[in-house]
């Protein structure tokens, strides 16, 4: 078995037998020598440190932006927010009503007009829902309806809500009369 040795005055291989490199290893000045010049012989490592360190900072932001958006939307809801209420009110037959009161709750918010359509803005909170009483009388006859309005879970920042909905209204309609005007 042959070693190769190399010299590092001269710079230059040297085939030398096992017996031959026992005695030469006595020698200091032949021995080769940790030096910064001289070649070493390393393995050529592949670059996986920056795509590994890139994916490892979009993991890290992906994460904090992701509980971010848990904890703003679930443990702090946004408070209540303006909608604008579009409602067209019509009888029986299709044709609208005018000066049917419209309620909420037991408080009156407004009245349709000759086109039978009442419009207005009222706060609600997110992915609410809400009642408004619908109530028309004329002379001994009574019309009325209720109606269920549902507020969004989600509105682009920025944006009001805007809810457009009809209410038919029912003869021989009766229920607790709401006694505030407001």
């Amino acid at each position: 078995m042959e070693t190769i040795l190399r010299i590092t005055k001269k710079q230059k291989k040297q085939t030398v037998s096992d017996a031959d490199f026992d005695e030469l290893a006595l020698d200091d000045d032949i021995l080769p020598r940790r030096n910064k010049n001289l070649p070493t012989q390393q393995k050529k490592r592949v670059p996986y440190f920056w795509p590994g360190f890139f994916l490892g900072i979009c993991l890290m932001a992906s994460l904090a932006l992701g509980s971010y958006w848990v904890i703003t939307r679930f443990f702090f809801p946004p408070g209540p927010i303006n909608i604008f209420i579009e409602m067209k009110v019509i009888d029986d037959e299709g044709h609208p009503v005018a000066g049917a009161g419209i309620f909420y709750g037991r408080k009156r918010i407004g009245v349709s007009d000759s086109f039978g359509e009442w419009s207005r803005f009222m706060k609600a909170p997110l992915g609410s829902t809400f009642q408004l009483l619908v109530r028309k009388e004329n002379g001994r006859e009574v019309m009325g309806a209720l109606k269920n309005v549902a507020v969004p879970l989600y509105v682009h920042s920025g944006q009001e809500p805007r809810i457009k909905t009809n209410v038919h209204l029912a003869k021989g309609w009766s229920t607790a009369e709401p006694t505030e005007d407001g």
